[in-house]
């Protein structure tokens, strides 16, 4: 696994969280780079430090927005999954966490606050747009 690890900051990232990031990568033990932007809006803030992660090499995409609180082995559980794309089920407000089921179970829609994707099923994706 090479592993681009993705900040995409509008601005300011928390401490903690970049913290977290290199405690949870150095756990994992693999290749990898951090690949950030800097006061960008969105979708660019995405976009950019992708690209640079897809120039790079990588073959898997760990996306952290800069205010994400990351419990410990959260990136390894994510890993484990085996799907090419993984997300941490994380509230947005007090009662609403950020991946949404359909009546059978199945995700629909999720946040990207900490999010893992395999290369090929991010490519298939980009650019983002608004």
């Amino acid at each position: 696994m090479r592993l681009a690890v993705i900040l995409p900051s509008r601005g300011l990232v928390f401490s903690r969280t970049v913290a977290e990031v290199l405690r949870e990568v150095r756990a994992l033990g693999c290749d990898w780079d951090l690949f950030m932007a800097h006061s960008r809006p969105i979708p660019e803030c995405f976009n950019e430090p992708i690209a640079e992660g897809m120039a790079w090499g990588a073959t898997h995409f760990w996306l952290v927005e800069e205010d994400m609180a990351l419990p410990p082995g959260i990136l390894a559980e994510l890993v484990a999954s085996g799907a090419p794309i993984a997300s941490a089920d994380y509230p947005v407000q007090p009662g609403v966490m950020c991946v949404y089921r359909d009546d059978e179970g199945r995700v629909r829609h999720s946040g990207t606050g900490c999010l893992l994707a395999e290369r090929e099923a991010l490519a298939a994706e980009l650019p983002f747009t608004t």
